[in-house]
């Protein structure tokens, strides 16, 4: 005899689901780490799947929890209108610099996404065993080479808009010439997957795809951040890197730093959050179910992460610092569009609106 499933269970299993870290370690074999075997012990691909049914009926019901409503009741078929206190002037500069930008593109990141997706169904029905297995597995191989093949374009994307940037070799040179890496953060970097070349292109990349907002005289420092594989302390502009820094970390607190020096970005960013959130705020440790996020507290909804939700008492937020990190790769770049093209539009409104 089982016990009944609440709200709170289904939250915890998309919590775990959606995370894209989840996501990522969950397409490597079991033997290679245990993120791939938890994945499974959560109920693997079909796990994720049916807790997304569920949670998508919970979001139609009054007495369940809301994780499904999207922004304004439907927020791109609504132009955008879900900032309660955004003028509409700054409003509008976001929408049309997101969908301008990206309308020469959306053709084959939607082909992208529907293989990606594709992929994704091949698995579980691989995984589901129903049928005859090396049939499946030629599917699978199929939906793999063709995802590859999608994805491909998506990198073309990245660097276009990169190209595209209003960025100056002057200016990426005067960057530069400012921002200052301690000995220790560099001895760092060499224990880590990105070296300070990668991490000086990561740098470079952002900036470019900013269009300039970022501001100079950026410190990068080493210190005991505990579990976070990089951190920012807006304050002094220094930007703390451990061992584990990787390419998505670089852009992540990049993207603190954006919110941080456009002023106007940043009350969009809280603008979305709000309209967005749930009315109520909630323990992120208890509606993940992961300690070590003490005294953090989140506005739940059917973000790409629940710590996308997460509420600061200065307006701070992590829409932009996320949304950014997802422009560190192609992979990453699909993974946002599919789960949350609101969020990604908005990032790449704020990238190149001109405020």
């Amino acid at each position: 005899m089982g016990y009944p499933i609440e709200p709170h269970d289904i939250q915890a299993l998309r919590v775990f689901f959606i995370s894209p870290k989840n996501r990522k370690v969950a397409k490597q074999p079991p033997s290679e780490g245990f993120g791939a075997v938890m994945w499974l012990m959560m109920g693997g691909d079909v796990g994720d799947l049916w807790s997304g049914a569920i949670a998508r009926e919970l979001g139609r019901r009054s007495d369940g929890a809301r994780m499904d409503k999207p922004c304004g009741n439907g927020f791109i078929a609504n132009k955008f209108k879900c900032g309660k206190n955004l003028s509409s002037g700054l409003h509008q500069k976001l929408i049309d610099a997101g969908q301008n930008v990206f309308k020469p593109y959306e053709k084959k990141m939607d082909a992208a996404q529907r293989d990606y997706k594709a992929l994704e169904s091949s698995i579980d029905r691989l995984k589901a065993g129903n049928g005859d297995i090396e049939a499946l597995k030629e599917q699978w191989k199929e939906a793999k080479a063709k995802a590859t093949q999608s994805m491909m374009p998506v990198e073309k994307i990245r660097d276009s808009l990169m190209r595209k940037s209003a960025v100056t070799e002057e200016e990426i040179d005067s960057f530069f010439s400012s921002l200052r890496i301690t000995r220790n953060a560099k001895t760092t970097m060499k224990e880590s997957e990105l070296d300070e070349v990668g991490f000086s292109e990561a740098i470079e990349e952002a900036y470019r795809l900013s269009n300039g907002k970022l501001r100079p005289n950026l410190k990068v420092d080493s210190d005991d951040i505990g579990l976070a594989s990089a951190a920012i302390d807006l304050r002094s502009r220094t930007m703390y890197v451990s061992d584990r820094l990787n390419r998505e970390d670089v852009y992540h607190e990049l993207g603190h730093l954006l919110e941080e020096d456009s002023p106007k970005v940043k009350d969009a960013a809280y603008e979305f959050l709000l309209a967005r959130a749930d009315s109520n705020k909630v323990s992120l440790s208890q509606f993940t179910g992961v300690k070590g996020h003490k005294n953090e507290k989140i506005y739940p909804d059917k973000f790409v992460d629940p710590y996308v939700g997460k509420v600061y008492s200065n307006k701070e937020t992590e829409i932009i610092s996320v949304g950014l990190q997802h422009f560190a790769d192609s992979n990453s770049m699909v993974h946002l569009y599919a789960k949350d093209k609101e969020h990604f539009y908005l990032t790449l409104g704020a990238l190149n609106a001109n405020l």
